[in-house]
């Protein structure tokens, strides 16, 4: 059981096939904006790229230096990550449209406006 409970935590850590580990993130919302804030350390800005996706935020970024762990878990077996990659599950619907993203000192902060539902009034005749 706690083995699974490993595994299940591992999985959402890092992903040996893309060499990728996911980065730690913050989603908060205000009002009018869902906010979001991804720590990338040996990240450069112009290695990051967004995407807005049906199941939400899509974060990619390359390493300026790959991340090896040579003595990692119970097999010892060394292992290299190349890149972040993380998919941040949204509160509720945004627009792309208007979105901001600024990078400073490792952290990227993401602002989506959120979509406003249109109330449509029918007139009973």
């Amino acid at each position: 059981m706690v083995l699974g409970l490993f595994d299940e935590l591992a999985r959402e850590m890092w992903d040996l096939r893309r060499e990728s580990l996911a980065p730690l993130a913050s989603v908060s919302e205000t009002e009018d904006l869902v906010i979001v804030e991804v720590d990338l350390p040996l990240v450069q800005k112009n290695d990051i790229r967004l995407r807005l996706i049906e199941e939400g935020l899509e974060v990619e970024a390359s390493l300026t230096r790959c991340v090896r762990f040579e003595r990692w878990g119970t097999v010892q077996r060394s292992c290299e990550f190349r890149s972040f990659y993380r998919i941040m599950p949204l509160p509720c619907p945004v627009v792309a449209e208007g979105a901001t993203a600024a990078f400073k000192k490792g952290i990227l902060r993401v602002e989506l406006k959120k979509r406003r539902e249109v109330e449509h009034r029918i007139s009973i005749t």
